[in-house]
């Protein structure tokens, strides 16, 4: 049996079946939620939401490449948000 590193894996724990999706995410995926957990602890948030991902992405390569081309200024728009 061939195993592949980029497929979910399921195990049980406790009688409940947990899906580790982590492995089927790039790099920068990874980084990403990284960042949007890092924002919701400096914050002081009790969980990530999707605005604290909002924001981590503000910051990956391709979208502030693109808000650079669009001349928009990524830290005016986190300023708003927070």
């Amino acid at each position: 049996t061939v195993i592949n590193p980029y497929q979910p894996t399921t195990k049980k724990v406790r009688h409940k079946k947990i899906t580790n999706v982590a492995c089927a995410f790039t790099h920068e995926t990874l980084a990403a939620y990284e960042r949007a957990w890092t924002l919701a602890y400096k914050w002081h948030h009790a969980q990530v939401t999707p605005l604290h991902l909002f924001v981590a992405l503000l910051y990956t390569d391709d979208v502030a490449n693109m808000l650079t081309r669009l001349e928009a200024d990524i830290k005016t728009i986190v300023n708003c948000i927070k």
